[in-house]
């Protein structure tokens, strides 16, 4: 019995059935149904063998060789994973549509067997997972060492006093004042108002007067920042555009000492409208990044905000930045309309500040007399420190090494989140806090003599020129 006619007939049912489920079309296909019903038609006789022997085999001159019958199966497969079009469209196109990865499905009775394109359906996860963010306990932070308080607590420390350092160096507010930096930004009302008499002087000179005299004995214990605003422009509606969109940082923040006050405060005069929210939003550019530090915004002002703004929301914006120390006073100079006494009063109380009302060049100097003295107490702790803490160092570096380990076993939990970066920008920030103490300290300890004949001098002018409270 020969075996090749079964075989070819099987060939032929296998071809048909795939010419139904796959409407093979082509030169190809009518080939190959060509090939076959020849061989079939020039068959021999029933006994005779088709191979010879295995090392002559006997090749029919019609018959497909290997390669086509490879290319054949190779257009077959190729047909039977596109997706099968709707027969009209098939009919007008005279070939098969194969779609798109993004498209949607021709019509509703697309073949639900066929998976769809792996594009065609956005991921969810990118726009409905929010980012993480960092629980609200992270910047609670009493003593400003930049700790957070639990983790401190945990670390057996209490977070409420810089408990390294002897008792009787201790700050009543609780922060560490070798470590924490002062800066102080004095922002200045320039308007047309502050030309009026105060006294035996105007507002602004007076203010010039006072300030000069702020920088003579802060500026080698505080970085001082001057900010003015109002001296643009004049006060008219016409001068009111360019008055109220000018601020003014005059000089470096910090660079400012008494060598170069006096040119600083000759670069301006009173002139215009009084945009006291724009200067604050200023301030927060300059101070909103001071992590670590003691930041006051020192306000003096004759009046409210004239250029439509919201001061008192911009000072609380100011006052509650995580992990930024900074508070916001106002000194209201011969400020009696009740008005304008509510508002300036509000601007401190938002900024978690304190309010004065200055009348006379004397009250004026009582005002800055309270920053003056909290610039001086700080530094007076430092120096104690230095002078009375012999395991300063040691201690604070155990309370930073239990911390970072703490945080870092919190990043562990998901280390390549969002929250994982934020607490490794955390500890930055303690390992930069950590070594500014122990620099601070060092520096101290060095020339601690020669720092405390200089305070003690300091000492002698601020009483001179702000009273000694």
């Amino acid at each position: 019995m020969l075996w090749w006619p079964a075989f070819l007939s099987g060939q032929i049912t296998l071809f048909g059935s795939m010419m139904y489920s796959y409407r093979v079309r082509g030169i190809s296909a009518l080939i190959l149904l060509g090939v076959l019903l020849t061989c079939i038609a020039c068959s021999g006789p029933a006994d005779e063998p088709a191979i010879a022997d295995n090392n002559q085999p006997t090749v029919e001159p019609t018959a497909a060789t290997p390669e086509e019958e490879v290319l054949v199966e190779e257009e077959l497969i190729e047909e039977a994973v596109v997706e099968e079009a709707p027969d009209a469209e098939s009919e007008s196109s005279g070939e098969a549509e194969v779609e798109e990865p993004t498209a949607p499905p021709p019509t509703a009775e697309a073949d639900v067997s066929t998976a769809p394109p792996p594009t065609a359906e956005p991921e969810p996860t990118m726009t409905a997972t929010p980012m993480p963010v960092l629980d609200p306990m992270w910047f609670v932070d009493s003593d400003g060492n930049l700790i957070p308080d639990f983790i401190e607590e945990e670390a057996g420390f209490d977070p409420l006093i810089d408990d390294c350092a002897p008792a009787m160096c201790q700050m009543s507010d609780g922060g560490s004042a070798l470590t924490q930096e002062q800066n102080v930004l004095i922002v200045l009302d320039a308007s047309g108002s502050m030309a009026e008499p105060f006294g035996s002087e105007t507002r602004m000179s007076a203010s010039k007067e006072a300030l000069r005299d702020y920088v003579l004995v802060t500026s080698d214990l505080a970085n001082i920042g001057l900010l003015v605003y109002g001296h643009e422009g004049d006060n008219t509606e016409a001068g009111k555009p360019e008055s109220c969109d000018i601020v003014e940082l005059l000089g470096e923040f910090g660079s400012i000492t008494p060598v170069n006050i006096e040119g600083v405060l000759a670069q301006f005069e009173p002139n215009g409208w009084t945009p006291i929210a724009r200067a604050l939003e200023a301030a927060e550019t300059i101070l909103g990044e001071k992590v670590g530090a003691v930041n006051r915004i020192i306000l003096v002002t004759d009046g409210l905000e004239t250029c439509d703004g919201d001061p008192v929301a911009v000072a609380d914006r100011l006052h509650n930045q995580p992990n930024i120390d900074l508070v916001v006073d106002v000194i209201g100079l011969g400020v009696t309309n009740s008005e304008e006494v509510s508002q300036l009063a509000s601007i401190a109380e938002a900024g978690g500040g304190t309010y004065y009302s200055a009348q006379n060049q004397e009250e004026f100097r009582q005002s800055l007399g309270d920053s003056v003295d909290e610039v001086f107490n700080r530094a007076n702790f430092a120096f104690c420190i230095v002078e009375n803490g012999v395991n300063y160092n040691v201690c604070t570096n155990t309370l930073y090494n239990r911390s970072t380990i703490r945080i870092r076993q919190e990043i562990l939990k998901a280390p390549q989140s969002e929250t994982a970066d934020q607490l490794d920008d955390l500890i930055e920030a303690i390992e930069l806090n950590r070594e500014t103490a122990d620099a601070s300290f060092e520096a101290y300890r060095d020339d601690l003599e020669q720092l405390l004949a200089d305070q003690r001098e300091r000492d002698l002018q601020r009483q001179e020129l702000f009273g000694d409270e």
